[in-house]
């Protein structure tokens, strides 16, 4: 029994600490696919334009 609460106070910290550790890995992937987002829009709209002036 004292194992067990040990074990569940000690989830509940890591559980804590995860949540923060999401949150960064989720604004850093945000952020990451913000930025790549950007070139294959501006590649897409050369090519159609590419295919217009043809």
């Amino acid at each position: 029994m004292g194992v067990r609460d040990r074990w569940a106070s000690t989830w509940e910290l890591n559980n804590n600490t995860m949540k923060g550790i999401l949150i960064i890995i989720m604004m850093m992937v945000g952020y990451w696919l913000c930025a790549h987002e950007q070139a294959p829009v501006h590649q897409s709209e050369q090519v159609l334009t590419l295919d217009a002036s043809r």
